[in-house]
C-alpha cells in the first residue's frame, strides 16, 4: 500500500496537514494555538506588606491576573483560613483583570508586632492553581515625640489620641474677646505656648490643609491662599509677594531640600 503526504491549501487551512494511510484513515493536525494549553498567571507571586503597630494601615497593592492565550479564563481566589487579615477587592473574575489586595482594617489596627504569612490560591478549570504568598510585617511603633514649649502650656487640655495638650482656648480671642494682631511685619507672644509669632500677611490671606507645611524647606518661602482662590508665594524675610498666582492646589508639598521646588499632586502623580 502506498503512503502519500499531501499539503492542503494554506489559504483555507493555514498550517493544517493531511496524512493518508490508505483510504480509511485521515489524520488532521490542528493549528498550534489550538494545541496550546491555557495557563493561569498571577503577578506578583509574592507580596510584602509592612506597617507600624496600630496603623496607619499599609496602602493596598495590586494583583494582575492573566493567561498565556488570548482566550479568557474564569478564575476564583481563595484565602487560606489562617490569614483572615487578607482582603481582596474581588474573588472571582475573568482574565485579564487586576484586583486590590489590602488588610482588613480592624484586624490590621489591632495586630501585635511580628511577621505573618498567608496564601491566596487562584484556580480555574483545567489549569494548574497559582499560589500567591503574602508576608505581613508589623513593626513596633516608635515612642511618641516629646514636646517642649518656651513658657509651658496655658489654656490647653489633653485630647484622646494625641500625645500633647491639643485642645486650646486662645485667651481674649476675637470674638468674643478683643485681641487685635499687629500689622504685617509686627510680632506678638503666643499666649498658649509662649512662642513669638510674626505677622507676615494682612487679612484675606489663608492657608490650606493643616497637613501641608506652608513653609518651604529652609523657611524661605510661605505659600498663601487668597480669598479669590489663587495662590501666592511670600518671601518670609521681607513679607513681600515673591511669586503671584502660582500653579498650585490645596494638595501642594514643598520639596524637602530645595526652597524653590514645589510638588503638586495630580491624581496619581506628582508634577
Amino acid at each position: 500500500m502506498e503512503t502519500r503526504l499531501s499539503v492542503l491549501s494554506m489559504k483555507r487551512y493555514r498550517c493544517g496537514l493531511l496524512l493518508r494511510f490508505g483510504q480509511p484513515l485521515v489524520l488532521s493536525l490542528l493549528t498550534s494555538s489550538a494545541l496550546l494549553a491555557q495557563v493561569l498567571q498571577v503577578s506578583p507571586g509574592q507580596v510584602l506588606i509592612r506597617m507600624a503597630a496600630t496603623g496607619p494601615l499599609a496602602s493596598p497593592q495590586t494583583l494582575s491576573i492573566s493567561s498565556n492565550t488570548a482566550a479568557p479564563i474564569s478564575w476564583r481566589a481563595t484565602v487560606n483560613d489562617d490569614a483572615p487579615w487578607i482582603a481582596l477587592s474581588a474573588v472571582t473574575g475573568t482574565t485579564p483583570m487586576q484586583i486590590g489586595l489590602s488588610l482588613v482594617d480592624w484586624r490590621g489596627a489591632s495586630q501585635p508586632p511580628g511577621t505573618y504569612s498567608g496564601k491566596i490560591t487562584f484556580s480555574a478549570e483545567s489549569t494548574t492553581p497559582v499560589v500567591v504568598t503574602v508576608i505581613w510585617i508589623v513593626v513596633q511603633r516608635l515612642p511618641n515625640p516629646t514636646f517642649s514649649y518656651p513658657s509651658g502650656v496655658n489654656g490647653c487640655t489633653p485630647t484622646n489620641g494625641y500625645p500633647d495638650p491639643a485642645m486650646c482656648q486662645v485667651p481674649d480671642e476675637k470674638p468674643p474677646g478683643n485681641f487685635q494682631p499687629p500689622a504685617p511685619g509686627g510680632s506678638y507672644i503666643d499666649p498658649n505656648f509662649g512662642a513669638s509669632v510674626k505677622v507676615v500677611t494682612g487679612t484675606g490671606v489663608y492657608h490650606t490643609y493643616s497637613a501641608n507645611n506652608p513653609l518651604s524647606a529652609k523657611n524661605k518661602y510661605l505659600m498663601t491662599y487668597l480669598s479669590n482662590g489663587t495662590f501666592n508665594v511670600v518671601d518670609v524675610a521681607t513679607g513681600q509677594v515673591a511669586f503671584t498666582r502660582v500653579n498650585a492646589n490645596q494638595n501642594f508639598f514643598w520639596d524637602t531640600y530645595i526652597d524653590s521646588r514645589l510638588l503638586l499632586s495630580q491624581r496619581c502623580g506628582f508634577h
